[in-house]
């Protein structure tokens, strides 16, 4: 109720434990309770040794909330297996599926994640399209994000974090429509602004903006930290997000 007294009539909901939602949206459905309309990913579809074992090793204190469940999806399925899994979330009530792709492992850089390959990717992908449901993949890796763009995907949640999106790239972008949420990059980037305030001012940054971007995005960096932000402000902000996850 709270969420349609702020304006918003529509929750994309990325990772919650899928019974949960779907007795939710049952709900709200049904006019039980007053909500938004719920859009339902269900869990994430990954390989063994990537997203999962990067999120274990976080300490945020919602993560031991994701963690409750598990994806049934392993690199190691059949083909049928996966067609199975696919078609058991929609009859649950997903509407869409999230893939967490990573061509390394995210607990550590080095080494080559044994995830999702390229041929499993695709029939992910192909099977939930033939339920006409959408696809978002969460990326973290530019390598990732222009491989992923690629294939026949809905949305890419998140922005690269190691690279910057080329202009050739965003071009491709627009002509096969799939569109952008970069929700983790604009959070950190509040949450640590002291940070990327003096990276912004650093000659480092021209390494990943154009001198105009940087220039812009400085002037309006300035303009907010002098006139509506303090030190203070971040410490609580962090603090209130962790409280209420």
């Amino acid at each position: 109720n709270q969420t349609l007294i702020s304006g918003v009539t529509t929750v994309r909901d990325m990772s919650t434990p899928i019974k949960t939602m779907v007795n939710l949206k049952s709900q709200i459905e049904q006019q039980k309770i007053d909500g938004p309309r719920l859009v339902i990913a269900g869990p994430l579809t990954n390989g063994d040794d990537n997203y999962t074992t990067a999120r274990e090793n976080l300490t945020l204190p919602f993560i031991n909330i994701l963690n409750q469940y598990k994806t049934s999806f392993s690199k190691d399925m059949s083909n049928e297996q996966i067609e199975n899994y696919i078609w058991n979330l929609i009859e649950i009530g997903i509407d869409f599926i999230k893939i967490g792709y990573s061509s390394r492992n995210l607990s550590d850089e080095t080494t080559e994640a044994s995830g999702i390959t390229d041929d499993k990717l695709e029939l992910i992908i192909s099977t939930t399209r033939k339920y006409n449901k959408e696809v978002a993949v969460h990326i973290s890796r530019l390598e990732d994000f222009n491989k992923i763009i690629n294939f026949p995907i809905t949305s890419i949640e998140h922005l690269p974090n190691d690279g910057v999106i080329s202009d050739e790239t965003i071009e491709k972008i627009k002509e096969c429509g799939v569109y952008l949420v970069p929700t983790l990059m604009f959070i950190k980037n509040f949450l640590y602004f002291d940070k990327f305030y003096d990276f912004l001012k650093s000659d480092n940054a021209l390494k990943k903006f154009e001198p105009e971007a940087r220039d812009i995005l400085l002037a309006e960096c300035t303009n907010f930290k002098n006139n509506k932000f303090t030190k203070y402000d971040t410490e609580n902000i962090e603090k209130n997000i962790s409280e209420n996850l």
